[in-house]
């Protein structure tokens, strides 16, 4: 036969992936999604949702539409003035200058110009990133952090990078002044321009142990004129029984860029009831004025029960409940849209693993609409995403369990702004388990967003990034990406992806294992040859080729635990060597090869991996 060109280009983990099968056999569950009616209630025969406070004032809704007007026209006292008039016919409570401040102590890190490879080289609990994506520093990276202080009050950092992630610079640090710990993995962050300034909103969630109690903190960080202002987010009603927690949040600066764009924040209330039982609810609250004097307007749609969205019946002690919070406009009016889901399942209403999404097309004066996603099986930490402007699309990842050992990160997409949802799919269908929680990005230009997740590499967790294609709905071949080097901490600090300027805008922060610093993985999609992750395995192992089957290529990982001659064979269904993929000296380490068979015609082949006295075989099937 002729000789046949067989590449073998390496890549930081680069894999095909099918959104909607698994090589281990996986396919999309039997789940479904359903219409609510016109009453706001669910289907009789699906499950039911507790309906919502769907009666709105006339005058409101006449207020309201009069409001986006204003905004899009930029006049900001006609805005001042329709947003006061909302707020005194609803009944919303509203929070001007900053609550508890004093609880805080700032050290302005802008002075040492402290440059650092690694994103921070502290303990933290966990980290966010976003971009300047419009105005005079658009591609600009931000970060913030929450780090661990030992019997004393915990951490915030924030960071710049103005290359790309290669370096970042400490801008300011905030440290509670009394014995506080931040939780794991609750923090956000949303980056706003005004026109003329870059602004960086973050939130967060911590633990109180004076009160015995989880709350929230807000920062608002002008990071062009280096200005800080922060506050407790004090939600109504607030008894010292009461639980908040997971906040997140988001703008609608996508839209309004000159100085009236809005920032929203939901977060999740555990709220005791006859002693041992638990109303799990979303609170709500905004900035009308992000930009001034720090104001928050709480809006409570549900009034009856002082919340966004709650479960109808209560739940034991320990549950958490996983909130997020998205921006959309929709044909002109401006959509808040939610996501609600009890981690691990709930035994109230919704029920099981089920994530309802809620949304409101009045600044959450009310929730003009619902859609629940039956879920069932075992999942948790649903996150909701889109791009923010006039685009109809939006996402849903979470973590997914196949069955008691393998966990997967998977996904729902709409197209139609929330209306309804995709039966889901597999955001990486390897088999490998996936570990930790699942996180998403969207930038504003709406072709992709970017998924992160932990995930075991030869029994080692590792950080990925996934990018999505939202005119295929699908994750394209050549668009996972391997971002850790080292053993990535599934608990603490999740893998946070983002989208940074230049042909390659591949980046994501993330947190190792054994240092517990965050990291920031860079120019990650065009990272060629052979991919060492750095670290040594316990022994010989030969994976799966991924995707199974293929077409025209795949990735092939394996493992040598010595240094030493590495042969890596392909082979006919007869046993005529196809190529030679690898037959070279090697170190130690755990390694991926991208096997290209674009000259070879469908069947099943062979590859056979020879190091030392160890040798495997597996099978792979080319479809073309």
């Amino acid at each position: 036969m002729s000789k046949l060109k067989l590449i073998a280009a390496l890549a930081v983990i680069v894999f095909v992936s099918n959104a909607f099968s698994q090589s281990n056999g996986k396919l999309p569950g039997n789940e479904q999604g359903f219409y609510t009616t016109s009453d706001g209630t669910t289907p009789t025969d699906k499950y039911s949702v507790q309906p919502k406070n769907t009666n709105e004032n006339p005058e409101v809704t006449k207020l309201v539409k009069e409001l986006n007007l204003a905004r899009r026209n930029a006049d900001a006292n006609k805005v001042n003035e329709l947003q006061k008039k909302i707020n005194d016919l609803t009944g919303a409570r509203v929070q001007e200058g900053a609550v508890n401040s004093d609880q805080q102590q700032f050290i302005d890190w802008s002075l040492t110009d402290y440059n650092v490879s690694t994103v921070l080289p502290w303990n933290n609990w966990g980290s966010a990133i976003g971009v300047a994506q419009i105005g005079a520093s658009a591609g600009t990276l931000y970060a913030a952090s929450t780090q661990w202080a030992s019997g004393t009050g915990d951490t915030m950092t924030f960071l710049t990078s103005t290359n790309g992630g290669q370096t970042w610079t400490r801008n300011w640090s905030t440290n509670f002044v009394s014995n506080t710990d931040y939780n794991a993995n609750e923090i956000d962050m949303e980056i706003v321009y005004d026109g003329a300034n870059t602004w960086a909103f973050i939130v967060a969630g911590y633990y109180d142990y004076a009160t015995s109690s989880r709350r929230c903190w807000l920062w608002r960080y002008n990071i062009t004129a280096n200005a800080l202002t922060s506050t407790q987010i004090v939600f109504a009603p607030n008894p010292a029984t009461n639980d908040y927690y997971c906040p997140r949040i988001t703008s609608d600066g996508s839209v309004y860029t000159t100085g009236l764009a809005y920032v929203y924040v939901i977060a999740s209330c555990d709220s005791l009831f006859g002693g041992t039982n638990h109303w799990l609810k979303q609170k709500f609250c905004y900035l009308a004025s992000p930009f001034s004097s720090i104001t928050l307007t709480y809006k409570n749609p549900n009034a009856a029960n002082g919340c966004w969205f709650y479960n109808s019946q209560p739940n034991p002690a320990g549950k958490y409940l996983s909130s997020d919070i998205a921006y959309l406009n929709n044909s002109g009016t401006d959509r808040l849209i939610t996501s609600f889901q009890m981690d691990y399942g709930s035994t109230a209403n919704p029920p099981a693993y089920n994530i309802v999404t809620a949304w409101s097309d009045n600044y959450g004066t009310s929730n003009t609409g619902q859609f629940q996603v039956a879920e069932a099986n075992t999942s948790s930490g649903a996150k909701i995403a889109f791009t923010g402007g006039s685009s109809a699309y939006g996402m849903i990842v979470y973590q997914r369990s196949f069955n008691s050992s393998d966990w997967d990160p998977y996904f729902r997409y709409t197209s139609d702004r929330g209306t309804t949802w995709s039966a889901g799919g597999y955001v990486d269908a390897s088999g490998d388990r996936q570990r930790g929680r699942v996180e998403i990005y969207a930038p504003y230009v709406p072709t992709s967003f970017r998924i992160g997740y932990n995930q075991e590499v030869s029994s080692t967790p590792q950080a990925f990034l996934q990018k999505f294609d939202t005119t295929s709905n699908t994750f394209p071949s050549g668009n996972r990406y391997q971002v850790s080097n080292v053993t990535a901490d599934t608990s603490y600090g999740s893998i946070r992806p983002c989208k940074k300027t230049g042909a390659d805008d591949c980046v994501a922060i993330w947190r190792g294992l054994a240092s517990a610093f965050t990291y920031c993985s860079y120019n990650c999609a065009t990272t060629v040859g052979v991919v060492n992750n750095n670290q040594t395995p316990t022994a010989f192992d030969l994976s799966q080729n991924y995707p199974n089957p293929f077409n025209p290529s795949t990735n092939i990982k394996f493992a040598v635990p010595v240094s030493g001659m590495v042969k890596l064979v392909v082979y006919d269904v007869t046993g005529r060597e196809a190529g030679i993929l690898l037959s070279e000296q090697m170190n130690a380490g755990t390694y991926s090869v991208n096997f290209d068979a674009s000259q070879l015609s469908s069947g099943i082949y062979f590859y056979t991996l020879t190091a030392g006295d160890f040798t495997q075989t597996k099978k792979m099937m080319l479809i073309k």
